[in-house]
């Protein structure tokens, strides 16, 4: 077979009986397909015939038999193959064409793991010079949340396209790609006016009768952008119009434009349209073939279903999400876990919920994605706090990033998390001082579903600390921007706290029909104590006030894991003195036994209120 190289007359008949012996004997040849159409050859004999390949060919031949290669592959469908064979033929010129000619096709197909791996088929030097190239690895960082090195890509690339005088067209389009990607990154950084800047200057150099996706991709994030700076119908204007028409002839835009509209509703905290268009936009595209968009819809679902307090129907979802979650951008992956999370917490399925926070675990450590490892850290601390266990929040909190990036769209905030920690580790004042900031955030921006979750926060904050009438006058701003969007579970989620609040409210306003469709939620959902509110039909204040000072130290130390032994020995009393306090407890808090006391110490927000810190284990 070796001196067969220099003869290329082989006849069809003889080529065939030298394949069956190969295959039969699988010595040269790997079948790749039972029809026997495609093979390969054995690792060992390509690197041979490569060796005889430079040994009789000059440069120049082995330059030509490569391109020739790769055209044939690129030809077949065979992106990975071609480039591979492109770059070997050493000439970077015809390599960087054949990439320039697919990317568009693949970043369309959402095609990004892909992608990944084509890029680093070509040296470093190339992917460092390359404007091209640099784009399409700062998109990359931005699906993986990445925004320091995407900040890094983009500087390189712009260093490089505008450190030119005269541009072609192809430079040109460039440009218009710089500012696509650009749009993005200010946007998720919170910039939003440099996010309009960029998008404007990238459709000055896209034109719309050629779309593609860098204008795509630059449209809707200039019109999220109007959105979060008050021009919400501005920016809804600018989607339909770029996409209407495309849309009626096209089924690709019109799944783009349901896309749109989707982050829209879900930056408004608006779920009236969430299930039906999440739905539509699921059917358009199968997570085979785009993957990003589709995933989008399966989160824009699951979200509906939990705000609007239908926390059955998010679980139904995952079953395919899960078999692709791979393949899915893998932000809106992790985040609809954490909607299923939320879901299994409202239902007070605790093992569901520790099995999916383990699955969101694991997907970050397989993807090594230190951004969303941090995140789900976050989330873990929010499920502990969730638990009364503020000794393993306030351990897994040191490991949790809650900041990955600004609050947008998403339901979850990691923010949010951080402020209840703050208010259950005696830090409140901090915890007050990052609650304004986040609800400043919010109308500054215009986020709807930040503000609402954070003030019905702050509403129960309020009330715990025997601030009643602010309380209920946050209460109504939460619920003047809930109006008319379905939104239920922000509300839920604070237990009776919040239903005492809304059955004040509705006394004072009793046509209130937002007000009573909540009330009839609250009465309908019987695991809705949750983040340390007081048990139905109790007043706290006069629970408060039943307890001693004495008894209250001690129910904290309780509350605290101290056995009472070592309460004993803190408070220099004997054992019989501690258990005649938490007896007399017990009576005034209606409770029989210890466990019974942690969870009302807990509901009174004793924990918010306790100085004294258990010691460390040694």
């Amino acid at each position: 077979m070796v001196a067969s190289i220099d003869d290329s007359d082989l006849s069809e008949q003889a080529t065939r009986k030298l394949m069956k012996e190969a295959k039969e004997k699988n010595l040269f040849l790997i079948p790749l397909d039972p029809a026997g159409e495609w093979y390969r050859y054995h690792h060992l004999f390509r690197s041979q015939i490569r060796q005889y390949s430079v040994k009789y060919f000059n440069e120049q031949v082995v330059e030509v038999l490569h391109k020739a290669t790769s055209s044939w592959f690129e030809e077949k469908g065979l992106l990975e193959e071609a480039l591979n064979y492109a770059t070997r033929s050493k000439d970077m010129t015809f390599a960087l064409g054949l990439f320039s000619r697919f990317r568009h096709n693949l970043l369309n197909r959402e095609q990004l793991q892909r992608l990944d791996r084509l890029t680093h088929q070509f040296p470093e030097d190339i992917r460092n010079n390359n404007p091209e190239i640099l784009l399409i690895l700062a998109i990359l960082q931005h699906y993986n949340a990445n925004f320091n090195g995407m900040q890094q890509y983009l500087s390189r690339a712009e260093e490089l396209l505008y450190g030119q005088s005269d541009r072609d067209d192809h430079e040109k389009q460039l440009i218009g790609e710089f500012h696509a990607v650009s749009t993005y990154f200010s946007y998720m950084r919170g910039d939003f006016e440099k996010a309009i800047h960029h998008g404007e200057k990238s459709m000055e150099f896209l034109p719309a009768c050629k779309p593609n996706f860098f204008r795509e991709h630059s449209t809707g994030w200039y019109a999220f952008a109007q959105q979060a700076c008050g021009q919400a119908s501005a920016g809804m204007d600018r989607l339909e119009s770029e996409y209407r028409a495309l849309a009626n002839a096209d089924q690709y835009f019109q799944m783009r434009l349901l896309q749109g509209k989707l982050i829209f509703n879900l930056f408004e905290g608006n779920t009236a349209h969430l299930y039906q268009d999440g739905s539509s936009l699921a059917n358009l595209c199968s997570p085979k073939t785009y993957p990003g968009s589709w995933v989008i819809g399966i989160y824009s679902m699951a979200y509906h279903s939990y705000v609007n307090n239908k926390p059955e129907k998010v679980s139904g979802l995952h079953d395919e999400l899960r078999k692709y979650r791979f393949a899915c951008r893998p932000f809106w992956v992790i985040q609809y876990f954490f909607i299923e999370c939320l879901s299994y917490m409202a239902e007070e399925v605790w093992p569901n919920v520790e099995q999916c926070i383990a699955e969101c675990e694991e997907l970050a450590q397989k993807l090594a994605m230190e951004p969303f490892q941090g995140m789900v850290k976050a989330f873990q601390v929010e499920y502990y706090l969730k638990r009364h266990d503020v000794d393993r929040a306030r351990e897994v909190s040191a490991l949790a990033n809650f900041e990955p990036q600004p609050p947008n769209f998403f339901y979850y905030i990691p923010q949010l998390t951080q402020v209840k920690l703050l208010f259950q580790t005696q830090q409140e004042e901090k915890g007050q001082v990052m609650l304004q900031d986040l609800l400043e955030m919010g109308r500054s921006r215009h986020n709807k579903n930040l503000l609402i979750q954070a003030l019905t926060l702050q509403a129960v904050i309020h009330f715990r600390h025997k601030r009643k009438e602010q309380a209920k006058s946050v209460l109504h701003e939460a619920l003047k921007i809930a109006e008319s969007k379905g939104v239920l579970r922000p509300f839920l989620d604070h237990g009776q706290i919040m239903h005492h609040l809304l059955k004040d409210i509705a006394e004072d306003q009793p046509n209130n029909i937002q007000v009573i469709e909540l009330l009839h939620a609250f009465d309908a959902d019987q695991n809705s104590a949750t983040f340390n509110d007081p048990a139905p039909g109790r007043n706290q204040e006069q629970e408060l006030n039943a307890l001693s000072k004495r008894e209250i130290e001690i129910l904290t130390l309780v509350t605290q894991g101290f056995k009472n032994k070592e309460i004993a020995k803190k408070l220099f009393i004997s054992l019989d003195t501690v258990k005649k306090h938490l007896y007399r407890a017990y009576q005034k808090l209606d409770v029989k036994n210890r466990l019974s006391a942690i969870k009302r110490a807990n509901e009174l927000g004793l924990l918010f209120n306790s100085l004294v810190q258990k010691p460390k284990e040694e």
